[in-house]
């Protein structure tokens, strides 16, 4: 039996519209849990984090009002003002918020719609507007008031990039440049954080929402484009519930999640296959069963528009077809509404090369079937690629066997005859399990060429290995 691990971590989800709030992953055998904090638990059903806040600090008697900001109007360059550092109440420390996976329960004694995180965008300090006022001059206004500060704020995911420690040289509109410091205030933070009582504080984590795992789809893609995150992905359930776009640190964290996650649906995805087909016919076995992508317009190809141009679609090989689905089947009577039925058999597969490929998608492969149809398809990784491979080239051999087998209960499929085209001439391709493989051309009713070699199990399976 597979061992599963129980991974955490921290990650920004975001509802895909710029907005996003902190949360932990939990990842177990078959689920994908996001957790809030529970500060924020009671919010969440709310566009708390995408919406204005009105959040109430009340000074400690050092002094300190427990953040710093970052910041200001400079001249040509408006930066705007940012809470970038938040005392930590375990350790009595604060840390950079360098990104966007930071999170530190906020030390604050009262808040209206929610508490204070790094990357709130200070709009008001004391119902007066601070957008276009400079640093020094926010400084200057939250160092006068009185023991109770009312900040209006909101989170802005996409400025966290501005709360590194660093000077640089940011592009204004009129393409020149000039150095701008957004340094960080002086504003003390608390000296002896400890002396508070913490049990007053929220703390640990809210269950926000359970993802099943079984039949899930990841993707780092712009849902419907060939855009590919730099540091999010989405993972979507069989049901089609997103847990919206779940933002990490580096792309290293994004890959060992993507990682993680892949295998953990894969690893369930075969138990499902297992567990079916006990209760198939061997000629109805199920081979492989995921995701994939197709690409929509081919016609468009070379355009460089934002339009949705793939769509994703549920594989089941299965017996001698390959099925396709909108939604993962339930049932036996879901396969007589799937989209799309391809015998395997009149399919060939075929990988597309680096110098073909139609956009930035790397993982793709062509299906092609007899009728001429073209189905550019493509996969989130070239494990995936590689697995879809091997099990369509086993079914080919599977739906081959299958028709030589039949040869023995009806002399009538000892021979097929399949459509192609040789030379810009009509042709047809003869498969006779007992004489070999010949070609007919159909104009002159002659069989041009015949090959004498028997297709038997054992050069299938060479045939099959060699993924040919």
């Amino acid at each position: 039996m597979k061992v599963f691990q129980i991974f955490h971590g921290l990650a920004l989800l975001s509802d895909n519209k710029g907005s996003g709030f902190p949360v932990r992953l939990e990842l177990t055998r078959d689920l994908l849990n996001i957790q809030v904090p529970i500060a924020l638990a009671s919010f969440t059903n709310t566009p708390l984090l995408s919406t204005d806040r009105c959040v109430i600090v009340k000074r400690h008697p050092d002094g300190g009002l427990g953040f710093s900001v970052k910041g200001g109007e400079s001249g040509a360059c408006k930066v705007p003002v940012m809470i970038s550092k938040v005392a930590e109440t375990e350790t009595g420390t604060s840390s950079d918020a360098e990104c966007l996976t930071s999170f530190q329960e906020p030390l604050f004694l009262a808040y209206t719609d929610g508490p204070l995180f790094v990357g709130d965008v200070i709009l008001e300090v004391n119902d007066t507007n601070v957008e276009d006022k400079t640093h020094d001059e926010v400084v200057q206004l939250l160092k006068e008031c009185d023991q109770e500060v009312k900040l209006k704020v909101k989170f802005q995911s996409g400025m966290t990039h501005l709360l590194h420690r660093t000077t640089s040289r940011r592009r204004i509109e009129n393409n020149s440049e000039r150095s701008t410091d957004v340094s960080e205030s002086e504003l003390s933070l608390l000296p002896s954080i400890s002396s508070y009582d913490k049990s007053t504080l929220p703390k640990g984590w809210s269950p926000f929402m359970s993802l099943p795992l079984p039949m899930a789809y990841i993707t780092r893609y712009l849902w419907g484009t060939d855009k590919l995150r730099s540091n999010g992905f989405e993972v979507r359930t069989a049901d089609g519930t997103s847990s919206g776009i779940i933002y990490c640190e580096d792309i290293k964290i994004i890959e060992h999640w993507v990682h993680y996650i892949t295998s953990h649906i894969t690893a369930l995805n075969n138990q499902s296959i297992k567990m079916s087909n006990k209760m198939l016919h061997p000629d109805e076995l199920i081979v492989y069963l995921g995701w994939v992508c197709e690409r929509l317009n081919e016609e468009q190809f070379d355009t460089t528009d934002f339009l949705k141009t793939w769509e994703p679609y549920f594989l089941i090989l299965k017996g001698t077809c390959a099925w396709f689905f909108d939604t993962p089947p339930l049932s036996d009577e879901d396969f007589k509404n799937s989209l799309m039925t391809l015998k395997i058999y009149e399919t060939r597969f075929k990988d597309i090369k680096a110098s073909d490929r139609r956009d930035k998608r790397k993982h793709s492969f062509m299906i092609e079937t007899a009728s001429g149809e073209r189905h550019y398809l493509s996969v989130e990784s070239s494990e995936i690629l590689q697995q879809i491979r091997r099990a369509w080239n086993r079914c080919t051999y599977y739906a081959v066997t299958k028709m030589r087998n039949n040869m023995n209960i009806n002399c009538f499929v000892q021979k097929r005859t399949f459509a192609c085209v040789k030379d810009e001439r009509p042709s047809g391709l003869v498969i006779d399990f007992l004489q070999g493989i010949g070609l007919y051309d159909i104009p002159s009713k002659v069989l041009r060429t015949e090959i004498g070699s028997y297709i038997s199990e054992r050069s299938m399976v060479k045939y099959t290995r060699a993924g040919k």
